[in-house]
């Protein structure tokens, strides 16, 4: 921003000015020459009277023995009669009400003339402070500086001034200025005061160091700010620029060399490349009034060295107080890196597209390397290297920069070997710079191989995978010795993750494309199993309609079955029992003698009743047989009447269930066996065993008759077989049916212990059925 100087005052304002003041302290002088002669004799009066007997009121009048007289601060006519009274009464007015402090000491300091301003700035009334030594009030500190002062008056005629600091009444400190002219008092007997004036600076002088700081911040800043400014006056000379400009431009130009004009820059070019002209460049333009102003506009700079950047630069022109074109600001900012960056996403989107259209990988790479190549201001040249599924050597080598044999010698090489920044790379995981490759010891070997290919520095990123696995590496390499950037690290990281999102892509797909050829293998030979499966499930199905139309059938038949026992036992029991009775009856009607016998055989045909019944109620009554009343309920089983043949209940002592829905099942299986074994055996004796085996518990029913073919031919289409294995199968075991060498069947269902310790016990309840002995 401008800063305004002010302009020097010209040579005849300054002899005007000393006029005046002349004429002014003239007239003052002689208003002041009278205005002393006319109080010398009260004034006089005063001074005769003893200080301490002198008390003044508060209207300026000073008593003395009791005895009112007008002070010196009192108006000296009270009623003018002439005009020359009435001036030297405005001339005294005029100084005791003055705005700027003033204040009379003689020789030794001691103050003889005060007015009210100064009497308010020192902090005390007026009337205390005549006849008080002035270095009273002058701070210890500045005591030597008011003594030299008042050397400096008694010793010249002249004005003296001098900056010293006031303590006032209240102990506050003030930096004030004294300006001290000698006058003669004609009240004094024509003794020297010197009157001095008192200027109070210390709000001057905290608004001077409030200035100086705020310039001081504002240079601060105006040096350290990130942002290039600089500004030039109306004919293009550089005024003033700061250490970022200089950077920017690669050089300092000196202040005022009018052959810099406009910029400081070495050479300037537009966004198109076409070369811009120093008095065509936008400060010109603004500067001279083409254009008003200029925002966010782009300039490339060339610097001595030849390197570019590109700048954004906004200028606005600097104007005076009448709104003159006095010069013009630039503030501009580099913008290369992100330039560089917008072109390399650019590139990146590009790539990103190419690889959703399905062009080859080794394509894509080539791709992302010229662009790499293209924006590279030290001829970098760049090369990709992948590495194959092993992680072990160097598959595949693109680097379009580069002569054809680098990637022949690339291809195949083992990572393990020290050849090359790649191979360390690789090994340690991070990335490895090589400023000067001739100069290396550890990389002699790369340097012989690369020197011919005017490869002298570079350094090796590698590529990661999402999961952390190294897929290859990006190389950059330059024909000088350099080391890296901060815009390199940047190019680096871009294009490694690109390359690593667009490899793991391609990987991808290929992947996916030899699991999608592998799943349709699997399916259609999941869909042969699937096939085979639906023909067993279906066979189950008819199966199992099958057997329900069976098991309506059973029924039908257990129905006529319990039908044709209640009428062929139980009927003819009660017909029996009916007969008799009324045999009874019509003997005692007739009074003829009834025989004992015959009461007997009605009771026992009554008994007879009453068992077949209470075996066709067991018979049709489901039993819910628990863990604890499985022993029980087989012995209530074998030991029932309705049995044919002999039956009988072994338990082995080792025998041991817990399981209630186990226990229920090999109940059933157990009464299913031995309902087959009386109907089709021809058996003379039925043995039920629970023992154990080596992985569990055994249930067996053996019988001695035909055996299990004969069985087997005479229950062809009942359900009693398939259903023992069902609930086998539910409870985890096996059923398997025997015929021993010598005669008859044995029924084994085997539970191992797996499927009785995966069982919750459910439905806990005491066994139903007491232990009873087995028949002999």
């Amino acid at each position: 921003m401008p800063v305004k100087r002010p302009t020097a005052p010209s040579k005849s304002s300054h002899t005007s000015k000393k006029r005046d003041r002349a004429d002014v302290r003239k007239i003052m002088a002689s208003a002041k020459g009278a205005a002393r002669e006319l109080i010398r004799a009260d004034m006089n009066k005063m001074k005769a009277a003893p200080r301490a007997s002198r008390k003044f009121s508060g209207n300026g009048e000073v008593r003395r023995n009791g005895v009112t007289r007008q002070s010196a601060s009192a108006p000296v006519f009270k009623h003018p009669k002439t005009e020359l009274e009435a001036a030297i009464q405005r001339y005294i007015d005029l100084f005791d009400f003055a705005p700027i402090a003033y204040v009379s000491f003689n020789h030794v300091g001691r103050i003889e003339e005060i007015n009210l301003a100064a009497a308010q700035l020192l902090g005390r009334s007026r009337d205390r402070l005549i006849g008080e030594p002035f270095a009273l009030h002058v701070t210890k500190k500045d005591g030597a500086l008011f003594l030299n002062h008042l050397l400096r008056c008694r010793s010249s005629d002249s004005r003296v001034e001098t900056e010293m600091h006031l303590r006032k009444r209240s102990g506050e400190t003030i930096l004030a200025h004294l300006a001290s002219s000698p006058v003669t008092s004609s009240v004094m007997d024509g003794a020297l005061l010197y009157q001095t004036a008192i200027v109070d600076l210390t709000e001057p002088k905290r608004a001077e160091e409030a200035i100086r700081q705020s310039e001081e911040r504002y240079r601060t800043l105006f040096n350290l700010s990130p942002m290039a400014v600089y500004s030039i006056d109306t004919s293009g000379v550089i005024q003033n620029f700061n250490r970022h400009a200089a950077e920017l431009w690669g050089r300092e130009p000196a202040f005022g060399d009018t052959d810099q004009r406009f910029c400081g820059s070495f050479k300037m070019f537009r966004p198109d490349g076409s070369f811009m002209p120093h008095d065509q460049c936008p400060m010109a333009e603004v500067v001279l009034g083409k254009i008003s102003a200029v925002h966010n506009g782009e300039v490339l700079i060339e610097r001595p060295d030849g390197s570019h950047v590109t700048v954004l630069v906004n200028i606005r022109p600097l104007k005076n107080d009448r709104g003159e074109v006095t010069g013009a600001l630039n503030c501009f900012y580099d913008i290369t890196e992100r330039k560089q960056t917008e072109a390399l996403i650019a590139f990146q989107k590009e790539a990103f597209e190419r690889a959703a259209s399905g062009a080859p990988l080794m394509e894509i790479l080539k791709f992302l390397a010229r662009a790499v190549e293209g924006q590279s201001q030290q001829g970098g040249k760049i090369a990709i290297h992948l590495l194959d599924e092993a992680g072990k050597r160097f598959e595949q080598t693109t680097a379009p920069g580069l002569p054809a044999n680098y990637a022949q010698a690339i291809n195949g090489m083992d990572v393990s070997s020290s050849a090359g920044p790649c191979c360390a790379a690789i090994r340690r995981r991070q990335r490895v710079t090589v400023e000067d490759i001739a100069a290396s010891e550890q990389f002699a070997a790369f340097a012989a191989f690369a020197s011919p290919l005017g490869i002298r520095s570079g350094w090796s990123i590698p590529i990661f995978s999402s999961t952390g696995k190294v897929l290859g590496t990006f190389a950059n390499y330059y024909p000088q010795p350099r080391e890296p950037t901060s815009q390199d690290h940047l190019l680096g990281e871009i294009v490694t993750r690109t390359a690593s999102v667009i490899i793991e892509r391609k990987q991808g797909e290929a992947a996916l494309e030899k699991s999608k050829n592998l799943l349709e293998q699997r399916v259609r030979e999941r869909t042969r199993e699937l096939r085979r499966a639906n023909d067993k499930l279906e066979a189950e199905i008819a199966r199992r309609k099958g057997l329900e139309g069976e098991i309506l059938e059973i029924s039908d038949r257990e129905q006529q079955r319990l039908g044709q026992e209640l009428h062929d036992g139980l009927c003819q029991h009660l017909t029996a029992v009916a007969f008799m009775a009324r045999s009874v009856a019509l003997r005692l009607k007739n009074h003829r003698v009834i025989e004992v016998n015959d009461i007997e055989k009605i009771a026992q045909l009554v008994n007879e009743a009453v068992t077949d019944t209470r075996d066709l109620s067991r018979a049709l009554h489901r039993i819910d047989v628990d863990a604890v009343g499985l022993v029980d309920a087989l012995q209530d089983l074998v030991d029932r009447e309705i049995w044919k043949i002999p039956c009988r209940l072994e338990v082995e002592p080792a025998f041991h269930i817990e399981d209630d829905v186990a226990a229920a099942q090999l109940y059933r299986i157990a009464r299913e066996a031995v309902i087959n074994a009386n109907k089709h055996a021809q058996a003379r004796k039925i043995v039920i065993t629970l023992g154990s085996w080596r992985q569990g518990i055994v249930l067996s029913v053996t019988d001695d008759g035909v055996g299990f073919q004969s069985e087997l031919n005479s229950a062809r289409g009942g359900l009693g077989l398939p259903i023992m294995k069902y609930r086998a199968r539910s409870i985890g075991g096996r059923l398997e049916i025997e015929s021993p060498k010598k005669a008859g069947t044995r029924v084994a269902c085997y539970l191992p212990d797996g499927p009785l310790r995966s069982h919750k016990k459910r439905n806990a309840k005491p066994g139903r059925f007491l232990r009873k002995s087995p028949k002999h």
